[in-house]
């Protein structure tokens, strides 16, 4: 295996991955948030 195939690889997992876990951070996150928010209100 040479570095481009890694990078290759890398890039194809990066584009297919990337948008499910963007979306499930920003879930958690947003999750987060609601319940900080709600105790401190």
């Amino acid at each position: 295996m040479t570095n481009e195939n890694l990078d290759e690889i890398y890039e194809k997992m990066r584009k297919n991955m990337f948008p499910e876990w963007r979306k499930q951070l920003l879930k958690i996150w947003d999750d987060i948030e609601n319940k900080y928010s709600s105790k401190n209100r």
